[in-house]
């Protein structure tokens, strides 16, 4: 059967589901989507990815909360961060209560990069999502949530 995987427990993997799950597959769809805005303004994906979580997030603005909802690497995180506050696109406050804290928004200098950035991500999001109903999404967020938990719940 072409398409078909491990065994796993009682069923059988996907090839496709093990692709979604390592998330390879989306992160080569995001490069070539991203890859204008990348060489128009001479940035990493990472460096776009960190611009569009703080405009998206609102208060979870912190490098910490990048880390912990998208698991990249701090090193990765904090490289790209800096590079955004050398080019005056992300500024940084320190948090009134615990200075260790330092909230990071996206600012005006930004703009031009975060008008492609945000069309594009649109655009990915409705290219990849074509076809699916409000129903299936649901589905597909209940499931993925299962699948969060689980793997948190197995790395601990």
């Amino acid at each position: 059967m072409s398409g078909q995987g491990q065994i796993m427990g009682e069923g059988i993997m996907d090839d496709r589901v093990e692709q979604l799950l390592s998330g390879q597959y989306f992160k080569k769809y995001q490069e070539a989507m991203y890859s204008e805005i990348t060489e128009k303004f001479n940035m990493t994906l990472m460096e776009v990815r960190v611009l569009l979580f703080f405009d998206n997030h609102g208060s979870s603005n912190t490098a910490k909360d990048l880390v912990r909802i998208f698991h990249y690497t701090k090193s990765n995180v904090s490289k790209a961060i800096d590079s955004l506050l050398l080019r005056g696109y992300l500024k940084k406050q320190y948090d009134d209560q615990d200075r260790r804290y330092i909230h990071l928004t996206v600012q005006p200098e930004a703009a031009d990069v975060m008008e492609m950035a945000r069309q594009c991500q649109k655009d990915m999001f409705q290219s990849v999502f074509r076809g699916i109903s409000e129903e299936e999404l649901q589905i597909v967020q209940k499931v993925a949530q299962k699948i969060h938990q689980n793997i948190s719940e197995a790395m601990q």
